[in-house]
C-alpha cells in the first residue's frame, strides 16, 4: 500500500447517509461498467463518487473492497432472482428454462453491472471456482440438476456442479458477446436457445 493510500485509509471521512451511500455507489458502478477496474484509480473514482479521497476509503475500502462492496448488492439480487425463478417453475425443464431466462434478464436490466462483471473484472473476482457469487449462482442450477438426477431426467454420470458450470459459462460467453457489440438483450430468445443447445448434453436421454 502506498504512503498516500494509508494516510487515506486512516484520515475519518465525511459521514454518508443511506440515500448519499447509495448515490456514490451507483456512480462508482457506472465506472466499473466504463474501464477495467485495473485502470481506474481511487482518486478518479473519489470524483466520480462526489466524494473525498478519505470517504471512499471509509465506506468502500481500497480497490479490490470495493469491487466487492459496490457489486454486491447487485449480485445478491441476481442470486435471489435466479432462485425466486427457479422455486416458481415446476419441472427440472421448466425450472432450468427459468433460470436461463432469468440470467438473461438480469443483465438486461442491471446492464452496468452486468458490463462490470462479465467486461472489466478480473477473472478471479467473479470467474473463479472460489467466488462466492459465481457458488451461490452455481447451487441454484446444480440444485435442480441433483433433483434430475433423481427423477432421471438428468445424466448421473456427471456432476450437478459441472453441468451448472457448462450452463453458465455458455450464459455469460453469450451476454459477453452482446454487451461487447451493444446488441439487445432478449431474454426469452438468448433462454430458449441455451436451453435447445444444452438441454442435450444434460438430459439423461
Amino acid at each position: 500500500m502506498s504512503t498516500q493510500t494509508s494516510e487515506s485509509a486512516r484520515l475519518p471521512g465525511i459521514a454518508l447517509d443511506d440515500t448519499a451511500r447509495e448515490t456514490a455507489r451507483a456512480a462508482l458502478l457506472s465506472l466499473l461498467a466504463e474501464a477495467p477496474v485495473h485502470r481506474i484509480a481511487m482518486r478518479d473514482a473519489a470524483r466520480r463518487a462526489g466524494v473525498g479521497l478519505a470517504t471512499l476509503y471509509k465506506y468502500f475500502g481500497g480497490k479490490e473492497a470495493m469491487v466487492t462492496a459496490v457489486l454486491g448488492p447487485d449480485l445478491e439480487r441476481l442470486v435471489d432472482r435466479l432462485g425466486d425463478a427457479s422455486r416458481n417453475a415446476v419441472g427440472v425443464k421448466a425450472r432450468f428454462k427459468a433460470v436461463l431466462e432469468a440470467s438473461f434478464a438480469f443483465a438486461r436490466d442491471h446492464e452496468p453491472a452486468a458490463r462490470a462483471v462479465l467486461l472489466n473484472l478480473p477473472a478471479g473476482v467473479w470467474g473463479d471456482e472460489e467466488s462466492e457469487w459465481t457458488a451461490r449462482r452455481r447451487a441454484v442450477l446444480a440444485h435442480i440438476f441433483k433433483n434430475g438426477r433423481h427423477d432421471g431426467s438428468v445424466r448421473s454420470d456427471v456432476e450437478p456442479d459441472e453441468l451448472a458450470d457448462l450452463v453458465f459459462g455458455a450464459v455469460d460467453q453469450t451476454l459477453e458477446r452482446l454487451l461487447r457489440t451493444g446488441r439487445p438483450v432478449d431474454p426469452a430468445r438468448l433462454a430458449a436457445s441455451v436451453f435447445s443447445t444444452l438441454w442435450p448434453a444434460v438430459s439423461a436421454d
